[in-house]
C-alpha cells in the first residue's frame, strides 16, 4: 500500500498558483534521498490550501512522516520566501499554514526572527503579519521555547500583545486527565431542549465527527460556577475541537437563546461565546446586547453582564462590536461599562483608546485590491466593493451580480454552504464597520486627531476596508497644528490637490481630516466642486456643516433656543456629548481636544432622569465655552468673540440634527 494513500486518492478543482510551482521549490526527500516528485508536491500544496486549520490533516501528516525534518523545514521556508516576492498577498495567506504543518526547529527560529524584524518594520503589511506569525510558534517543534524568549523581549505594543496572547496558552496544555475529569461534570444533566433543533455537528481538529455528548460537555464547562473548571477546560477543548465547528455551535446557541427571549437561565451562552466563539457568534451576540437595554431593567442588567465577553474574546470583530454598542448606547450604565471595557481592551493591546480603532477593523478576507473570492466548487465569484461598501459579485462569465446566487447541482454543496455562511458573516461585519468607522472618523475630525505620514499610509491607504473611507474624505497635511495643504486620494491611490493635480506627502509633518473651518471660503467652494464633479459622497458631512452663528462678541453664552429633552438626549449622546450625572440633569458637555476647549450646554429648567419628553420643546438651551487646562480642569467662560469657529459651528450643527 502506498505511503501516500490519502494524498493520492484526493481530488480537487483547486489549482497550484504559478508563483509556487513545484519546480520553484526545493525537493522534499526522505532519509534515503528519494524525492516526493512534482505531482505529489502539487497535491501537497493544494492540500495545505484546502486545510483551514493550523493542524495538519491525514494527507499532510503522510508527507510529514515520510520527509526528513530538514527538507520539510527548508521547503516550507522556501514557500514563504516565494510569498514574500508576491508582496505577502492576502489571498495566499495559506502559505503560513505550511510553516505550521511541516516546519521544524529551523522554522521556529526563523519565525521568531521575523516577528522581531517585522514588529519594528515601517511596512504596515509586515507589521500586520506579526499577529499571524506568532500563533504558528504554538504548532512547530521548538516554537514554545522561542515564544518564551519573545515574551521577555522588548517589543512594540501590538507585537507584545500578540506574543502575550500566545504565551498565555502554553501553561495548561499538559493535562493528561482532562477528558476523564470533563466527563465528571454533570450540570445540566442533558442537552437543553432549546438548542437541539438544527444543532450543528462538532468535529475534532482532524475533521472527524464528534458525538453529541461533546456539545453537552461544552455547555457544562460554560455553565460551571467553579472558576477552576472555567480556567482548566476551555484551553483543552480549543486544542481538541475544530475552531470552525466551535464557532458554528456558539453562533447556533446564541440564535436559539434569542428565540427563547434571552432567558437568564441560559446565561452560559455568553460564556460560550467568550471562550469558543468566532466572528459569527460574536456578531449574533452583539445584536442582542445592543437591543437589551431598551427592553427592560432585567435585560439591561443582562447586557451589562455580557459586555466583558467581547473584551475577553479580544478579536478585531469582538472589539468592533464593543465599540458599536458604546456608540449607540443611551443608558448611562451601559455607556459607563462599555467605555470601561473599551479602555481595558486598549490597555490589553497597549495602545491609547483613541488609537484602538486604527487596529481593530477586520479586513474581512479582502486582498490588497479589495476583492475576495467565494468558491462554490464548480465556479467561483469574486466580490468587489464600491466606495459605499455595496457588493458586486463577478461570475466566471464576467457578469456582475448583486448577491451570491443559489447553489446549483454542479456546485460542491459543502463549499457552497461555507461560502454563503462566510458572506452572511461578512455582510454583518461590513455594516458594522460602516457605522463604527463613519462615527469614529467624524469624531477624529472634531477632536483634531493627527497621524504621522507612515502611520496614516499603513492604517488607511494599505487597509482594504479603510481605503474605502479614505478615498471619500478630504485630508490635510498639518504642521504645528495648522493646515499646510489639503488633498484627497484618487481612485488610483495618487494624492491630488485642490487643482486636481498630483501632489506628494513629505515624510515629515502630520496628516489629519480637514474641518471646513480650516479652509477659506474659496478653498471650500473649490473642494466642494471637485467632490461634486467626481460624485464623491463622504461617509459623514465633512465639507458642508452649515454656517457659524452670528454672535455678540462680548457675551459669554450663546442662546440656542428650545428643544425637546428626549430628542436632545438621543442625538447628543451618540455624538460625543457627556450628560450630567445628577438625577436632575441640567447640562451636557463636549470636549474639543484639538482646540483645547470644552463646551457646556445648559438646559433650563432641566429634567429628571427618566422624564425626557419628545412631544414638545421643554428646555431652553444656552452654551458657554471654556478653555481646558493641562490638568483637565475647566476655566471660566470665554467671550464668544474669542471662541474658535469650529466649536461654535459644531454646537449649532449638533442641535440642528436634534431638530430634524
Amino acid at each position: 500500500m502506498s505511503a501516500f494513500e490519502a494524498l493520492d486518492g484526493w481530488t480537487t478543482r483547486l489549482r497550484v498558483p504559478e508563483f509556487c510551482h513545484p519546480r520553484r521549490l526545493p525537493a522534499l526527500v526522505d532519509s534515503g534521498g528519494a524525492s516526493l516528485g512534482e505531482e505529489r508536491t502539487s497535491r501537497l500544496i493544494l492540500a495545505i490550501r484546502h486545510r483551514e486549520s493550523l493542524r495538519p490533516d491525514a494527507r499532510i501528516r503522510e508527507v510529514r512522516r515520510w520527509a526528513t525534518r530538514e527538507s520539510a523545514s527548508a521547503w516550507a521556508l522556501a514557500l514563504f520566501e516565494l510569498w514574500r516576492r508576491e508582496s505577502y498577498a492576502s489571498k495566499h495567506r495559506w502559505v503560513l499554514r505550511a510553516l505550521a504543518h511541516l516546519g521544524g526547529e529551523p522554522v521556529a527560529g526563523e519565525l521568531a526572527e521575523k516577528v522581531v524584524r517585522f514588529a519594528s518594520s515601517y511596512s504596515a503589511r509586515e507589521q500586520r503579519l506579526v499577529r499571524l506569525l506568532v500563533p504558528l510558534l504554538l504548532h512547530v517543534p521548538g516554537g514554545t521555547t522561542e515564544l518564551r524568549r519573545l515574551y521577555h523581549r522588548e517589543l512594540p505594543p501590538l507585537a507584545l500583545a500578540a506574543v502575550a496572547r500566545a504565551h498565555a496558552q502554553l501553561a495548561p496544555v499538559q493535562d493528561p486527565t482532562w477528558r476523564e475529569d470533563l466527563a465528571k461534570l454533570s450540570t445540566p444533566k442533558s442537552l437543553p431542549g432549546f438548542v437541539k433543533k438544527g444543532l450543528p455537528g462538532l468535529e475534532d481538529v482532524d475533521g472527524n465527527a464528534l458525538e453529541t455528548s461533546w456539545a453537552l460537555a461544552l455547555i457544562r464547562v460554560c455553565a460551571a460556577k467553579e472558576a477552576a473548571v472555567r480556567r482548566r477546560f476551555p484551553v483543552q477543548l480549543r486544542a481538541f475541537v475544530d475552531e470552525a465547528s466551535l464557532n458554528a455551535f456558539a453562533a447556533h446557541c446564541v440564535r436559539c437563546w434569542e428565540e427563547v427571549g434571552g432567558s437568564g437561565r441560559y446565561s452560559w451562552v455568553v460564556e460560550l461565546v467568550a471562550e469558543f466563539g468566532g466572528d459569527a457568534a460574536v456578531l449574533a451576540l452583539s445584536e442582542l446586547v445592543a437591543r437589551w437595554p431598551n427592553e427592560s431593567e432585567t435585560a439591561r442588567k443582562r447586557a451589562l453582564e455580557a459586555l466583558p465577553a467581547f473584551r475577553r474574546l479580544g478579536s478585531d470583530t469582538a472589539l468592533l462590536c464593543l465599540v458599536d454598542i458604546r456608540q449607540a448606547a443611551l443608558k448611562p450604565s451601559v455607556i459607563r461599562d462599555a467605555e470601561q471595557e473599551v479602555e481595558h481592551a486598549a490597555a490589553d493591546r497597549k495602545v491609547p483608546v483613541e488609537a484602538l480603532l486604527d487596529f481593530i477593523t477586520p479586513n474581512c478576507g479582502l486582498d490588497e485590491q479589495g476583492t475576495r473570492s467565494f468558491d462554490f466548487g464548480s465556479r467561483a465569484f469574486r466580490l468587489h466593493l464600491d466606495d459605499h461598501l455595496r457588493p458586486g459579485f463577478e461570475d466566471p462569465e464576467g457578469q456582475v451580480l448583486d448577491d451570491l446566487p443559489e447553489p446549483n447541482d454542479r456546485d460542491d454543496p459543502v463549499l457552497a454552504e461555507e461560502a454563503l455562511a462566510d458572506w452572511q458573516t461578512m455582510q454583518q461585519q461590513l455594516a458594522m464597520v460602516l457605522r463604527v468607522q463613519s462615527h469614529r472618523l467624524e469624531q477624529d475630525m472634531l477632536r483634531g486627531r493627527r497621524w504621522s505620514v507612515d502611520a496614516w499610509r499603513g492604517r488607511f491607504l494599505e487597509h482594504p476596508l479603510m481605503l474605502v473611507f479614505t478615498r471619500r474624505l478630504l485630508w490635510g497635511r498639518y504642521r504645528d497644528g495648522a493646515l499646510v495643504a489639503a488633498f484627497r486620494v484618487a481612485e488610483d491611490l495618487t494624492l491630488v490637490d485642490v487643482e486636481d493635480e498630483p501632489t506628494t506627502l513629505p515624510t515629515a509633518g502630520e496628516v489629519g481630516l480637514v474641518h471646513p473651518t480650516d479652509l477659506s471660503r474659496p478653498e471650500l467652494a473649490a473642494w466642494g466642486e471637485q467632490f461634486g464633479d467626481y460624485e464623491i459622497m463622504a461617509p459623514f458631512a465633512q465639507l458642508f456643516r452649515g454656517e457659524s452663528p452670528a454672535v455678540d462678541v462680548d457675551r459669554e453664552s450663546l442662546d440656542l433656543g428650545e428643544q425637546a429633552s428626549g430628542r436632545l438626549r438621543d442625538v447628543l449622546l451618540p455624538r460625543g456629548w457627556e450628560r450630567d450625572d445628577a438625577f436632575f440633569r441640567q447640562y451636557y458637555q463636549k470636549s474639543f481636544p484639538g482646540q483645547g476647549m470644552r463646551v457646556v450646554l445648559r438646559m433650563d429648567p432641566g429634567v429628571h432622569a427618566g422624564d425626557a419628553r419628545y412631544d414638545q420643546p421643554d428646555q431652553r438651551l444656552s452654551a458657554s465655552f471654556h478653555k481646558v487646562a493641562s490638568n483637565g480642569r475647566r476655566g471660566k467662560a470665554m467671550p464668544l468673540g474669542k471662541v474658535p469657529a469650529l466649536c461654535l459651528l459644531e454646537v449649532v450643527w449638533d442641535l440642528r440634527e436634534a431638530e430634524e
